[in-house]
């Protein structure tokens, strides 16, 4: 058996992983495609085995993103946002995707050095918390404008009450100044 088909029967069981996973080698060169990987880049494994990432995914090959691909390979996980042009396409909803990112070294294995690039689409986790934050905004604008009815029926309440207070006080002082009169008659 050869390597290359020895390579792909030990990652074999990582087409279940949900999420788009390859596994390179030391050298960038692409030992696993996993199934989801093929339907998000609309390429073919056996069109990717064997070839180095960053051939087919330039961006892969530049600046901070090299670097990092390069620690994952020589030991050091890393986690990044976003697909780095792997991903094509929407969401099934048809809203833009959100991914993460992660890169993982893995224990070598023979003489070989290998990494783990797992993109997950987040899209539908992040999703319930946009509405739900959404949900909490229109819920408090509610209260906010309740708490403002409130504040005027209040307001209003208020004002009539004291109104009834003044004509309360204007009544008792006419009672005290008739009571004053009754009381000077009674007494001549």
């Amino acid at each position: 058996m050869s390597s290359s088909a020895r390579e792909r029967l030990r990652f074999a069981c990582l087409d279940e992983v949900p999420g788009g996973l390859c596994v390179l080698s030391e050298h960038f060169c692409v030992v696993f495609w996993n199934r989801q990987l093929e339907a998000w880049t609309r390429l073919p494994r056996e069109e990717v085995l064997g070839s180095d990432l960053r051939s087919r995914f330039p961006r892969l090959g530049e600046g901070e993103l090299a670097r990092r691909l390069a620690a994952a390979l020589s030991g050091e996980a890393q986690e990044l946002e976003g697909g780095f042009g792997l991903v094509r396409g929407a969401a099934p909803d048809g809203a833009p995707r959100r991914l993460r990112t992660q890169l993982a070294p893995l224990p070598a294995l023979d003489v070989c050095r290998y990494a783990l690039l797992l993109v997950q689409d987040v899209t539908a986790l992040e999703a319930p918390a946009a509405a739900r934050a959404a949900e909490l905004e229109a819920l408090l604008e509610l209260e906010r404008a309740h708490s403002q009815e409130l504040d005027a029926q209040l307001a209003k309440q208020s004002a009539a009450l004291a109104g009834h207070a003044r004509e309360l006080a204007a009544a008792c002082e006419a009672l005290d100044e008739a009571a004053h009169r009754l009381q000077g008659t009674l007494v001549e």
